[in-house]
């Protein structure tokens, strides 16, 4: 059984969201205080358990990496 669109969707906006903001804090914890309040948007994706696993910091790190 796949995703519903509404799950997708709500996935997609959830990370525009983290690439919108990354750039704009200065710590790991600033960006992850700026994002919790829509990690909601990730309820019923496999993606919210990619965010409590790896974290916030991880995913500083990785973007610092590539930019």
């Amino acid at each position: 059984m796949g995703m519903s669109n509404y799950i997708l969707d709500c996935v997609e906006q959830f990370w525009t969201k983290c690439h919108e903001t990354i750039g704009q804090c200065k710590t790991a914890k600033e960006w992850e205080a700026m994002m919790k309040p829509y990690e909601h948007l990730l309820q019923g994706s496999e993606d919210l358990e990619h965010v409590k696993e790896y974290g916030y910091e991880e995913l500083w790190i990785e973007y610092k990496l590539w930019s």
